[in-house]
């Protein structure tokens, strides 16, 4: 499978991101990499561990890479998720309501993950 079909089946915007890094090359190496960065793994931790602070980072940052690589739908679920983290002075963190939404945000993952998984 290429490049531009995995993004195609997953539903995602190849030609937006092809715009910013202007190589299928670079592009691939940098997918392959976002699924081997800890911050998915790191927010479900976090969650199950009921630490807002640490949530929230690895949230943040997983959002950042996901928009860095196109990644839009699952940039939109964990933006949820990190708005229910950020930190405000007023509110605790809705770290039950964040788990939920991590449970449709890590299915989606999943099934992203397993398409590019194809490209190795």
């Amino acid at each position: 499978m290429t490049i531009r079909e995995c993004y195609e089946k997953s539903g995602e915007d190849f030609n937006e991101v092809y715009e910013r890094l202007l190589s299928e090359d670079r592009i691939i190496r940098f997918a392959i990499k976002f699924f081997e960065t800890p911050e998915f793994s790191e927010l479900e931790k976090a969650l199950e561990e009921k630490n807002a602070d640490a949530a929230f980072r690895a949230a943040h940052t997983f959002k950042g890479n996901a928009l860095s690589m196109g990644f839009l739908v699952l940039a939109q679920k964990v933006s949820d998720i990190v708005e229910l983290l950020r930190p405000r002075p007023s509110a605790e963190p809705g770290l039950d309501e964040a788990l939920a939404l991590f449970k449709d945000f890590k299915t989606e993952y999943e099934r992203i993950k397993d398409i590019f998984q194809e490209l190795q």
